[in-house]
């Protein structure tokens, strides 16, 4: 039986899929992967080893996972396709730290952080 497992991996740079790269190479059992970086991706089609060792396996490079989905597809012989497991953790993504990470923070972030600098300074 051949499984398909999807993990949404947080991967900022080519160096964080290299490392889940190179350990999914050498991991016996996967039949072949697709890393994408630019939707935060990692696809692991596998025959013989399980969502849980896999998952290991990429919490191992220091990566943080957010979310992993299960695909079981039968054998060819068997009448219909795959069976869907939901997933374990549901991905959240703030808008906010998502903006202040690629484009710095806004101007009214800014503005807050002064006000708050400026009374909290101790009084005397």
């Amino acid at each position: 039986m051949t499984s398909t497992y999807k993990f949404n991996v947080v991967m900022t740079c080519s160096g964080c899929s290299g490392a889940i790269d190179r350990v999914l190479k050498k991991t016996e059992g996967v039949s072949s992967y697709d890393i994408s970086l630019e939707k935060q991706e990692v696809l692991v089609h596998a025959s013989s080893i399980s969502y849980d060792d896999i998952l290991a396996k990429i919490k191992k490079t220091g990566k943080e996972v957010k979310s992993g989905e299960v695909h079981r597809l039968e054998s060819a012989s068997s009448a219909h396709g795959a069976a869907f497991v939901k997933p374990r953790h549901e991905p959240h993504i703030c808008p906010r730290a998502t903006h202040a990470l690629l484009f710095g923070p806004t101007q009214a972030q800014t503005h807050h952080s002064l006000i708050l600098r400026s009374t909290s300074a101790p009084k005397k």
